[in-house]
């Protein structure tokens, strides 16, 4: 709690230069009537911060100032210690009523003063200071406004108004609370439905890897498929073609034959014109057996021009498959590569 040890006074109604020291224990301020015993509280008063004329005993501010002032202002200082620090307060007017507030001789604010007075407990309003007719006003009071007064003086009051806003704010804060709880349940709901899409969303990626997974086996098993048929089909291919070959020179050689039986047969037909009859009978023989012969043969070449007919649809056929073996897996491997891309 401040203390308050020096108060000094300059040109404060009739006050020309007073310093008034107050020294630890009980100090007691005595004089004759006019004195200025009042003005030295009146004096305490006004640094404080009191505004009230009623109080400070004066029908306007500018009374404050001694009428010879050569200054033409009053001012009034406090000297407070507490806990080992000291305070310096002073508040100044002058006879246009403008009024000066300082802190340890820096220019100040009413409200600074006030609530560094307020946290020594000594407020501009309250039962600081006991003014005249105080006493018997405290001893007229009823039993509760007399406990309003000591509750004041020791700080119970003050209590109570920090209680009475501390209920307040807390009654704000369960209000808080009950708006929060019921946003908390909304959120709840909305939490519980984002946590059903969630799960829906993992098992649907689930499904998705699955498919892909069964897409991609189902691919490679085609493409294996593809490649055997591609495999069975160019060696298909490859052995028709050797039929062919074969065929072909079959072909070649009985036509080489053919023709060189055609040779014999218009060489004994000229053999019989020129022999007798006897002769031609034998020989005519021997023509019709080569015809017959000749016959066989060429039976035979066209056998072998229809299997080679044959076998190149076959080549064609085959050849075909190919094609759309290279082109199925081709597709078949793109799409392999398009899932091994998603996969990633």
């Amino acid at each position: 709690m401040g203390k308050i040890e020096k108060i000094k006074m300059r040109d404060f109604k009739s006050f020309r230069n007073a310093i008034i020291p107050l020294v630890d224990g009980f100090t007691t301020v005595v004089g004759p009537n006019g004195s200025g015993k009042s003005n030295l509280n009146d004096a305490i008063m006004f640094v404080l911060g009191e505004g009230s004329m009623k109080s400070l005993r004066a029908g306007r501010l500018t009374d404050l100032v001694h009428h010879s002032s050569k200054s033409g202002e009053a001012e009034v200082t406090i000297e407070f210690r507490e806990n080992g620090d000291k305070y310096i307060v002073s508040r100044s007017i002058d006879k246009k009523g403008s009024s000066v507030y300082r802190l340890n001789s820096k220019r100040t604010t009413r409200t600074q003063i006030v609530e560094l007075l307020a946290s020594m407990h000594v407020p501009a309003e309250g039962h600081n200071i006991i003014m005249q007719g105080d006493v018997m006003s405290i001893i007229n009071m009823t039993p509760k406004q007399r406990r309003e007064v000591i509750d004041d003086i020791s700080g119970i009051a003050e209590y109570n108004l920090k209680k009475d806003k501390a209920m307040r704010e807390l009654e704000k804060v369960d209000v808080k609370i009950k708006e929060a709880e019921i946003i908390l349940y909304e959120r709840g709901g909305y939490l519980k439905e984002i946590k059903k899409e969630r799960d829906e969303a993992i098992r649907y990626k689930r499904f998705e890897a699955e498919k892909n997974e069964l897409k991609h086996a189902i691919i490679h098993a085609e493409l294996k498929d593809v490649e055997a048929r591609y495999k069975d089909s160019s060696e298909k291919v490859a052995e028709l073609t050797e039929q062919l070959e074969e065929q072909t020179h079959q072909v070649k050689k009985i036509s080489a034959q053919i023709a060189n039986w055609e040779n014999q047969l218009s060489s004994l037909q000229k053999e019989i014109m020129a022999k007798g009859e006897t002769e031609q009978i034998e020989i005519s023989r021997e023509v019709e057996q080569l015809k017959s012969k000749l016959s066989l043969i060429q039976e035979k070449v066209r056998a072998r021009k229809e299997d080679m007919i044959n076998a190149k649809r076959d080549i064609e056929k085959a050849q075909r498959q190919i094609a759309t073996s290279k082109e199925e897996a081709k597709e078949k491997r793109h799409a392999l590569d398009q899932l091994r891309k998603e996969d990633k």
